[in-house]
């Protein structure tokens, strides 16, 4: 199945690629696109000053931002933007962008007839959207000649309207939800970049349909707010969809240990039959697709479910596995190296403070002493690359790495509980279990 899913990763990548609209995020997000070759053009589907409508439009039109060649850290873009804040004739303008309008209606920053906002019958100043994303993450850079200043990106997910920002923020019954970041400088030197990604949440808290989104950037979160001069620079906003699991259940209880960033579990049971496993996803919109796969060992009985958890995007993916482990036999157990004579034997009994009961599928491994009161040493074929110790509920208690020829590791155990524990041996290409 995982090369099934590979194989839909690779028809869904080359469908972006190929400049396809992405319905679930902004468009042209990494400001790779721009209307021209000009220093001060307009990003693909992002509109400023230059392109602004309202009374004051032709005064408001010198250019308010650039388009610079490099990228944030770790990006692979070559441009981004940078908004700048100017003074004109007297008045401070924010640099400002957004998806949709700037409509620049007053000579007053704070008056209401200063406003982005969304125009229904121009492809030009929308985008349609019809997603709940769950968070809001930007990359900027920025500038302000006063520690007190905060520049401000957000998105507005609204209904048919033609939706303006500030203006109708605060009714509910236009919009469906919204992520804001106000965030202070994160450099204080005018020619130096210092970015910082920011990650917003998306607060669900208004009634009407997801229809279109406005989004819009400035340097200020205050119109007429600032210093001529403060720069905000962007790159690759992105809209961030959640599959995550906020609970794995066993039989109705919580795995021991449960952590969403956390995605692999091994708990021991009597029988591997007859169980309930159950979920929560942290996003009501994220599917979950279950797969069982069931392996049986020499020793072991193993059932493996994968939960595969979809975001609303259908790209982003975690897969949850919860591994249940029955052992088939137990006492002692003797295996011979078909390869050679020698044989092994190892008694499974635990009487003392650790004990590691195993069947050996590979008979140059051993370990000693069994049960373990200080110090347990494994000894293991050439060519293990990593050893991972368990606790019977399935919680690592420690995991070492293999270098080179190493074969023989010496682990204190003096501080674990007395009690049996499991320990995996992974050889890069194989894993060959030890068990309680």
């Amino acid at each position: 199945m995982r090369t099934k899913k590979l194989l839909i990763l690779l028809f869904i990548l080359p469908w972006m690629a190929y400049g396809q609209e992405n319905l679930f995020q902004p468009r042209n997000a990494d400001f790779e696109c721009w209307d021209n070759s000009q220093p001060t053009a307009e990003p693909c589907h992002w509109n400023s000053f230059a392109t602004s409508d309202g009374t004051w439009a032709s005064l408001a039109s010198t250019p308010h931002h650039y388009h610079r060649n490099g990228s944030r850290p770790g990006g692979t873009g070559s441009s981004y933007l940078v908004l700048w804040t100017k003074s004109i004739i007297g008045v401070k303008a924010n640099g400002n962008m957004t998806n949709g309008r700037i409509h620049a209606g007053s000579t007053s920053p704070s008056s209401s007839e200063n406003y982005n906002r969304t125009v229904l019958n121009d492809d030009n100043f929308h985008q349609e959207f019809h997603a709940t994303p769950d968070s809001l993450y930007a990359w900027v850079s920025f500038y302000a000649s006063n520690a007190n200043s905060e520049a401000s990106i957000s998105a507005w997910i609204h209904g048919a309207t033609a939706f303006s920002d500030p203006n109708d923020t605060s009714s509910a019954v236009l919009y469906k939800g919204h992520a804001t970041a106000h965030f202070a400088r994160t450099t204080t030197n005018a020619s130096t970049m210092q970015w910082q990604q920011i990650k917003v949440p998306f607060v669900y808290d208004g009634v009407s349909s997801a229809e279109y989104v406005l989004i819009s950037m400035a340097t200020n979160k205050t119109p007429g707010q600032g210093d001529a001069y403060d720069s905000l620079a962007i790159d690759d906003l992105q809209f961030v969809y959640s599959s995550w699991l906020t609970d794995l259940t066993l039989d109705g209880q919580t795995l021991e240990n449960f952590d969403k960033g956390t995605l692999d579990y091994r708990v021991q049971v009597e029988s591997i039959e007859g169980h309930t496993i159950g979920y929560t996803t942290e996003k009501d919109d994220a599917t979950v697709q279950v797969e069982q796969t069931q392996q049986d060992e020499e020793e072991l009985s193993l059932l493996e479910y994968a939960l595969t958890v979809t975001a609303e995007d259908g790209v982003t993916q975690h897969t949850y596995t919860l591994t249940l482990a029955q052992l088939i036999s137990s006492g002692d157990t003797t295996t011979t190296d078909t390869t050679t004579t020698d044989t092994t034997t190892t008694d499974t009994t635990i009487v003392d403070t650790v004990g590691i009961a195993y069947a050996i599928k590979h008979a140059a491994a051993s370990l000693y002493p069994n049960p373990a009161h200080d110090l347990l040493t494994i000894s293991a074929p050439e060519g293990v690359r990593e050893l991972t110790l368990y606790s019977t509920t399935g919680a690592v208690i420690w995991r070492r790495q293999l270098t080179g020829s190493e074969t023989t590791v010496t682990i204190p155990v003096d501080d674990l509980p007395r009690g049996g524990y499991i320990l995996k041996i992974n050889d890069g290409e194989g894993r060959y279990w030890y068990h309680e």
